[in-house]
């Protein structure tokens, strides 16, 4: 095993524990390709795991972090008390498509989504893309923070799409 080979373990299990109340793969791969634009826009210094680690102080939903922390001392994450159904289908299609999200050769209507491509008219610049940096489960309460800064921000953190029950902001 290597090290990519772990970041991308851990990313599977970061977006199965993050989308998997909405039951739609598509939405575990939109947090997978979020993540991503940060990384390309230098968020975390490049590091997946200091992504993983940071999503919290940016997220959309409270609900959607219980049970996942830092440990200690540690640049990992981990589920308290949650193990992942290995037998879960979504959990076993997410991990077989992680490495094209993650090397960045997939192409697939949530990447287009996701990555601004496929956003509707007005929400970014002509032929230049409005790549999702934050996004937020509609089925769940939303957190002040995110709520003043994101959503009421519609300047600089639009509204781009939605992928399932997963509003996508710039």
């Amino acid at each position: 095993m290597n090290l990519d080979t772990l970041q991308r373990a851990h990313l599977v299990d970061f977006c199965h524990a993050q989308a998997r109340h909405t039951g739609s793969l598509d939405c575990m791969k939109a947090v997978a390709y979020v993540l991503r634009n940060r990384r390309a826009a230098g968020w975390g210094d490049g590091s997946w795991q200091r992504l993983i680690n940071a999503a919290a102080t940016t997220a959309g939903n409270d609900g959607s972090f219980e049970g996942i922390r830092s440990a200690p001392g540690l640049a990992i994450s981990t589920h308290i008390g949650l193990e992942p159904d290995l037998n879960d289908r979504l959990l076993q299609m997410l991990a077989r498509d992680i490495d094209d999200i993650y090397l960045g050769t997939s192409n697939d209507d949530v990447r287009r989504v996701v990555e601004g491509t496929a956003a509707p008219e007005g929400s970014g610049s002509p032929g230049k893309p409005a790549p999702a940096m934050y996004y937020q489960f509609i089925d769940l309460p939303v957190r002040t923070w995110f709520a003043d800064n994101i959503v009421r921000d519609h300047e600089n953190h639009p509204r781009i799409g939605q992928v399932g029950m997963m509003a996508l902001f710039r």
